[in-house]
């Protein structure tokens, strides 16, 4: 009897021993990484219809916008965000101008993806916000700019706008990840490429443009220093200006 009593309390603490050994073995999942990320907004001009005044890491702005001068005001700043920070960046956009505007086309870039030689491109993925007035969808070959059905006009009046880069985190990603991994990202440059108002007229370039009736796709440019409103008043920072 005794003899069994020490065969099983030898078992038992052998048991318990190998359980915790397994227990121990097993590593404690890690959370994902912060590292630094940055992320370039464009330097606005005071005739852009549009200015980013922010990106913001959920509730947390991380970067202001650019208004000036680059390398002397509104630097760069880096920030510290796991591998999700892509799809929590959300950018605040305003539109200056006493129009509406029904469509604003972002490229969202990587720059570590190329050096912006022939031979080392950056990939860039473009989002496009809204839909292009029917006057105005066309290619510079005259041919209809195809649209999905289900884009629909914005209706962004002067004020601020939100834009959530997790609404379109499937196309963000099949767009680059040919390229780079969106997890292993830590840079972004935010380009404003072209704004459509609900008149067709549109801003690209730097510039006003409206479509030619007689000739799709050719685009009549606006006399130098026109701007939809008042340009001098809706600047940041300018008298009157209210965000």
């Amino acid at each position: 009897m005794f003899r069994w009593l020490k065969l099983s309390v030898a078992g038992a603490l052998a048991l318990a021993l190998l359980i915790l050994g397994t227990h121990r073995a097993t590593p404690m999942l890690a959370s994902p990484a912060q590292v630094k990320r940055y992320v370039k907004l464009p330097i606005a001009n005071q005739y852009d219809p549009v200015v980013i005044l922010g990106a913001a890491l959920g509730s947390v702005t991380v970067q202001a916008g650019r208004f000036g001068k680059p390398d002397t005001t509104d630097p760069i700043t880096p920030f510290e965000a796991g591998d999700d920070w892509i799809q929590r960046l959300t950018l605040r956009l305003f539109n200056r101008t006493e129009a509406v505007i029904v469509a604003v086309n972002i490229d969202i870039v990587f720059p570590e993806t190329g050096d912006g030689s022939a031979s080392h491109p950056l990939r860039g993925v473009p989002l496009n916000l809204g839909r292009i007035p029917e006057n105005a969808a066309f290619d510079k070959f005259g041919n209809v700019f195809p649209q999905p059905a289900e884009w629909s006009p914005l209706s962004f009046v002067r004020g601020p706008m939100k834009v959530d880069l997790s609404d379109y985190i499937r196309r963000i990603r099949s767009g680059a990840e040919s390229a780079i991994r969106l997890a292993s990202s830590t840079k972004l440059e935010i380009e404003l490429t072209s704004c459509y108002f609900s008149n067709g007229m549109k801003w690209a370039n730097g510039s006003y443009f409206t479509p030619d009736s007689g000739y799709p796709g050719r685009w009549l440019p606006m006399e130098r220093g026109y701007f939809p409103g008042f340009s001098d008043r809706n600047w940041p920072g300018s008298p009157g200006w209210a965000d």
